[in-house]
């Protein structure tokens, strides 16, 4: 019983860290968002766009603390159902099977076999609970590397879009190709 209380403090020791590291990474995203905020001269669709990329922005941290509640809900927290229901279903099923079958199965046996066996299943389960949170980690920090490259292609194609202009009466376009 002690073993088992130990275990669950270093493991829970080790998640929170691995958290308030990322808390300090959504400090640092929140920061760098003034790079891209509104320029004077951006249309009501752009900034709207801004806006709406700014919202998809995922919390490391929270996707983090959602799959140490459970396996694959930080992922699902973070928009990737499909990849958050593959997994939750993985972590089910392997806790089930450990705990209906192997266990059970184990204790059966000679105190050696007993022993290793339920350190073993206990050891797998951890694992794929931690590769878990580290998952919804890093999927959350992909999807922010993504959004934040889309919002600096948004503001080169601005760049190049205040280049181009249209003449009405003529009917033509123009591109600057040097601007001082």
């Amino acid at each position: 019983m002690k073993k088992k209380i130990a275990s669950l403090i270093i493991s829970l020791t080790i998640i929170f860290t691995f958290c308030s590291q990322s808390f300090a990474a959504e400090h640092y995203t929140l920061e760098n968002k003034s790079n891209f905020t509104e320029f004077v001269g951006d249309s009501e669709y752009l900034q709207k766009h801004r806006s709406e990329l700014y919202e998809k922005m995922v919390d490391p941290g929270k996707a983090m603390a959602f799959s140490a509640l459970y396996f694959g809900l930080g992922q699902i927290y973070a928009g990737e159902n499909l990849k958050g229901g593959l997994i939750l279903a993985g972590g089910t099923i392997l806790t089930g099977i450990t705990l209906i079958f192997i266990l059970p199965y184990v204790r059966e046996r000679q105190e050696s076999v007993r022993n290793n066996g339920t350190a073993l299943a206990v050891g797998a389960i951890a694992l794929a609970y931690l590769l878990n949170v580290r998952d919804a980690y890093v999927t959350a920090e992909n999807i922010n590397q993504r959004i934040q490259k889309e919002l600096l292609l948004s503001d080169g194609l601005i760049k190049e879009l205040e280049k181009l202009s249209f003449d009405a009466e003529k009917s033509e376009f123009s591109y600057k190709l040097v601007s001082f």
